[in-house]
C-alpha cells in the first residue's frame, strides 16, 4: 500500500520526518517523488539531522520544520553557535519551525531556547513531569 492512498496520511498534522543524511544524496527522480508524495498527502515535512547534510537542502526541499541536534552544539564553539545562529535566522526568515532534540540538561535549555522555543529532549520531560506531578498531588488533596 502506498502512503498516500493511506486515509491518514492526508492529516496536516502528520509529520514525515526525513534523514538529511539518507537524503543528500538523492537524485532529481527521488526528490520528485517524495514531491510527489507531499503532493498527494497533506503532510509536513520535518529536515532532522541537519548538521550532517548539506544547507543547500534547505532550498530544495519543503521543508516545514527544520530539527537541529543539541548534542552537536554541547562545546558552544564560536563555529557552533555560529552554525546555530545561521539557522534560527535562516528558518525564521523562510517561516520554517526550527526543533532541537537531544536537550538533556538544564543548562542546554537556557543556551538553545535563545534560538528555539520548540525543544525535546529528558530536560524538558523532567521539567513536564515533575509539573504533571506537582498538579496531580494538588488534585488529589
Amino acid at each position: 500500500t502506498a502512503l498516500s492512498d493511506i486515509p491518514w496520511a492526508h492529516s496536516s498534522n502528520i509529520i514525515l520526518i526525513i534523514d538529511a543524511i539518507k537524503v543528500k544524496d538523492c537524485d532529481e527522480e527521488q526528490i520528485a517523488r517524495l514531491y510527489d508524495l507531499l503532493n498527494k498527502t497533506n503532510l509536513r515535512m520535518m529536515l532532522d539531522n541537519v548538521e550532517d547534510a548539506r544547507v543547500s537542502l534547505l532550498f530544495e526541499l519543503p521543508v516545514y520544520y527544520l530539527r537541529i541536534d543539541g548534542d552537536y552544539y554541547i562545546d558552544r564553539t564560536p563555529a557552533q553557535t555560529s552554525l546555530l545562529s545561521f539557522y534560527a535566522s535562516f528558518t525564521k526568515n523562510a517561516k520554517i519551525h526550527l526543533s532541537c532534540k537531544n536537550i538533556n540538561e538544564l543548562s542546554q535549555v537556557a543556551f538553545i531556547n535563545k534560538y528555539s522555543k520548540r525543544i525535546e529532549g529528558d530536560a524538558v520531560m523532567s521539567a513536564r513531569l515533575s509539573v504533571n506531578d506537582i498538579q496531580s498531588s494538588l488534585r488529589k488533596k
